[in-house]
């Protein structure tokens, strides 16, 4: 799993519209999202909380105040 704060959402999106979030969180295992859950419920990481894919049916036109969980499962 990593944690990314205030990061670019450039990357993750197929429109090239550059945006930030307030956290990004990769993660790899079906353990590791139930990791981010608790982490979530202890405020570690802020809401709202979005599951997005590999970007191409996403636009940000602004900052997301979230976080975006990013799997690779």
């Amino acid at each position: 799993m990593k944690i990314y704060r205030n990061c670019s959402l450039l990357p993750y999106n197929t429109f090239g519209v550059d945006g930030r979030c307030s956290a990004l969180v990769e993660y790899d295992t079906e353990q590791e999202l139930c990791d981010i859950m608790e982490l979530v419920r202890n405020g570690e990481l802020p809401l709202p909380l979005m599951q997005i894919g590999q970007g191409s049916n996403i636009l940000f036109t602004r900052d997301f105040p979230g976080t975006l969980l990013h799997g690779r499962i």
